[in-house]
């Protein structure tokens, strides 16, 4: 395996790339959006990503998503695979929770172990 670590514009700090695995939107990233993001959304006329937070935003239920409709969900909604990577589907207007994440700092990342060390 391959670990890519970036500079970022301040020399002494490390930023760690993405590895597109997927792992941090197996949670519903949209269920985190903020007033801004949502404010965003109506403006560019995001009905796609509206009516899922609006309609379907999903619950924890013990270990899975559920949701309002009663159906499980399997990760955020606009997550897909492309030649094995992950995409995000609506990147470009993606949640601010998605926007500031940093790869390695949550547990459910396979990079944490180096984020930990990085930091």
């Amino acid at each position: 395996m391959f670990i890519y670590i970036n500079m970022n514009s301040e020399p002494d700090s490390k930023k760690i790339s993405c590895l597109r695995c997927g792992k941090c939107c197996q949670t519903d990233m949209v269920a985190y959006a903020t007033q801004e993001d949502i404010e965003r959304w109506r403006a560019e006329k995001r009905f796609d990503i509206l009516d899922h937070v609006e309609t379907h935003s999903p619950i924890w239920a013990g270990d899975h998503l559920v949701r309002r409709d009663g159906q499980t969900q399997h990760g955020c909604p606009f997550l897909r695979i492309v030649d094995g990577h992950c995409e995000c589907k609506i990147y470009e207007t993606r949640p601010d929770v998605c926007r500031t994440f940093q790869p390695g700092s949550s547990l459910i990342c396979p990079l944490h172990q180096f984020y930990v060390h990085a930091s």
